[in-house]
């Protein structure tokens, strides 16, 4: 289990730069989160014909990767939103409430016993995040986005083991992200509607470009494939508390790449302690009560 819990952590340390990124690029959420599908769509297929990969799949298990790639673009459009509204670290602190969700549902999907050690470290970890957010001043519309954020992670958590015990990785990302850009084509006529922005603004500069080739190719093309290698051998729960240290990443990243006027206070850091200490406390009851899942 080191090997996946390793392939989980690079993974991480990756998506700890999205936060910084998506507050990078100056455009609508939806718009990047659209061009980003693209550009993660291209590059896999052409890492595909380089490997000569065959991309066939079962009917019945296309059902399951649209419905992913579905949770995952609108996963990605609260994300980017409440980035928008609120920031980088806002948005990452939020996104830590995964495991709270996760231990409520994968005894649901798994049919197994809800263990009272995942929920408990899922109420100290939102305790963390609480304690963070009084360092933050946050809007009521970048909490909400925040929070069906980290609820739609964890319904990606539990499709994705589902689907990486049956194809490989890399055939689930691409056809997950195919998916969810298929979908949000669908939808994104309406954007101009519901958020009175065109319906298509492309990024203004290169470096808008390079920002999204990076957060494309290598913070989700890559990422993903790492993220989903390690969630081979682990629970959906497991990957979503050890994911709780990408805000740490994330918000680390943000205050040295991004200008502020002023750093993070006591509450912050408490709360950002505790939320690590979380994860490790996952690891050490696993071993001890439940070490097949470890």
């Amino acid at each position: 289990m080191l090997r996946d819990r390793l392939y989980l952590h690079s993974a991480i340390f990756l998506f700890g730069f999205t936060g910084v990124l998506g507050e990078l690029i100056n455009m609508h959420e939806t718009h990047f989160t659209w061009l980003r599908m693209v550009i993660c769509m291209a590059a896999f297929l052409l890492w595909f014909a380089l490997r000569g990969t065959s991309l066939r799949v079962q009917r019945s298990q296309l059902r399951t990767l649209g419905l992913t790639g579905g949770v995952l673009a609108l996963h990605w459009i609260a994300f980017y939103g409440c980035i928008k509204a609120d920031g980088a670290e806002m948005a990452l602190v939020l996104f830590s409430l995964g495991p709270a969700f996760t231990a409520l549902l994968e005894p649901v999907f798994f049919r197994r016993k809800l263990y009272t050690y995942e929920l408990l470290l899922s109420l100290v970890a939102a305790g963390g995040v609480y304690l963070i957010m009084q360092a933050r001043s946050a809007s009521p519309v970048g909490v909400a986005l925040g929070v069906a954020s980290a609820l739609l992670n964890a319904f990606y958590g539990i499709f994705s083991k589902k689907l990486v015990d049956q194809l490989p990785p890399d055939i689930v990302n691409f056809y997950t992200i195919t998916a969810g850009f298929v979908l949000l084509s669908l939808a994104l006529p309406l954007v101009p509607v519901v958020y009175e922005v065109p319906m298509l603004a492309l990024p203004p500069t290169a470096l808008d470009w390079l920002y999204l080739l990076i957060l494309s190719v290598i913070c989700t093309n890559v990422a993903y494939v790492l993220c989903l290698k390690g969630l081979q051998g682990l629970t959906p729960f497991n990957f979503l508390l050890a994911i709780n240290l990408e805000p740490v990443y994330g918000i680390l990243l943000a205050l040295l790449l991004l200008p502020r006027e002023e750093m993070p206070g006591l509450y912050f850091w408490l709360g950002a302690a505790v939320v690590i200490s979380t994860v490790f406390a996952n690891i050490y009851f696993q071993r001890k009560y439940h070490p097949q899942l470890t």
